[in-house]
């Protein structure tokens, strides 16, 4: 399969060795803090400032609440709830995720089971 720079490919991975990328390292502890959030960890809970950057959540059964800014959101596990202040994208992919956004207009592509996408939740629209 060949997937474009910026595209996800198999199993969640950002690059692909078709195309001469390596695979993005999984992060330590569950969640990744530089330009991404990554959430792999099942079961975790995590409230931090999105700081305008991407999330993608892989991790089941996750309770994700992130204020302010983020870009692109991305829900791929199973069971999670992700709560945002403010999105420019949210895409679902996986299977009975819940998305939430505080305020603003994302572009929403839904391709998962079960999933929705709804403004409010408990995520503020500014970090604190």
């Amino acid at each position: 399969m060949r997937v474009r720079p910026g595209w996800w490919g198999p199993g969640g991975d950002r690059a692909h060795p078709d195309l001469g990328q390596e695979p993005e390292e999984e992060p330590v502890d569950g969640v990744s803090n530089d330009d991404v959030i990554v959430v792999v960890d099942d079961g975790v809970e995590v409230h931090e400032d999105c700081a305008n950057r991407e999330v993608v959540v892989k991790a089941d059964d996750a309770v994700v609440i992130l204020d302010g800014a983020c870009g692109l959101v991305r829900a791929t596990g199973r069971n999670s709830v992700v709560e945002v202040g403010t999105a420019e994208k949210i895409v679902l992919v996986g299977v009975d995720n819940q998305v939430s956004f505080a305020t603003g207009d994302p572009e929403v592509i839904n391709h998962g089971r079960n999933t929705t996408v709804s403004e409010g939740g408990t995520a503020t629209p500014e970090a604190e």
